[in-house]
């Protein structure tokens, strides 16, 4: 989308230097810029226009395969096992049985459900238990197990649960650098399943908008030297 920001100050400005051959072509650079300006910035508001139907437009499959996803890890801890650790095979079946379920439920209850698994920040909860139960892996096995316990435990937790915790066990003044890394280390092993489709949109928005900034300045600068002549100079 820059390249093309970029490219329609070209060709704006060749268009005014080949329509334009007189004086120093001041007035046909700043036209041809300014209509740089106008045709970069429609291009970007149509961009806009179709990406931000598109992500709109989230059917109510969509959501029931999102609430389904949770349905089924709720599900699985209940039997007492890692939703991330279990083979897809079951993990399918599981869901299928929760979409079943999912496509009962009114559109209430599934925005409690997603809302719920929202708030239910499980590598928050572990910080907090490490903090209060003054664990820090590194010093020792008897630590190293404890350290384990709490994992495993949080991670078998349902969203509920992790939410009444989180309620019950508020944030000490801070925790040691040593837990807060080991805290760390297990959210980001566990890998990039919460990311949200909404945390992907505000990326895709930040990168355009530095990128097409960049490039709407290069192609109105581009636009007025071509269209006033000034190309060399």
């Amino acid at each position: 989308m820059g390249f093309l920001a970029w490219a329609v100050g070209g060709l704006a400005g060749l268009g005014m230097a080949l329509g334009h051959q007189d004086g120093d072509g001041t007035l046909a650079g700043i036209t041809s810029a300014l209509m740089a300006l106008v045709g970069c910035v429609f291009s970007k508001v149509l961009y806009f226009a179709l990406f931000l139907s598109a992500f709109a437009g989230m059917t109510n499959d969509d959501l029931h395969h999102y609430a389904a996803n949770i349905l089924a890890e709720e599900q699985i801890r209940v039997t007492g096992q890692d939703p991330d650790e279990v083979d897809e095979a079951y993990f399918d079946q599981k869901f299928q049985l929760a979409m079943q379920e999912i496509k009962t439920w009114d559109a209430t209850k599934i925005d409690r459900q997603i809302e719920l698994h929202k708030e239910a920040d499980r590598p928050l909860l572990i910080k907090r238990l490490l903090t209060h139960q003054q664990v820090v892996p590194q010093e020792n096995a008897s630590k190293l197990a404890e350290y384990n316990a709490i994992i495993q435990r949080v991670t078998l937790l349902s969203d509920a649960e992790v939410v009444a915790e989180l309620e019950s066990t508020p944030a000490l003044a801070a925790s040691t650098p040593e837990q807060t890394q080991a805290a760390d280390q297990n959210e980001q092993a566990r890998g990039f399943k919460g990311t949200t489709a909404i945390g992907l949109f505000f990326l895709a928005l930040l990168a355009f908008g530095i990128f097409g900034g960049v490039f709407l300045v290069l192609g109105m600068i581009s636009a007025y030297r071509l269209g006033s002549g000034n190309l060399a100079a």
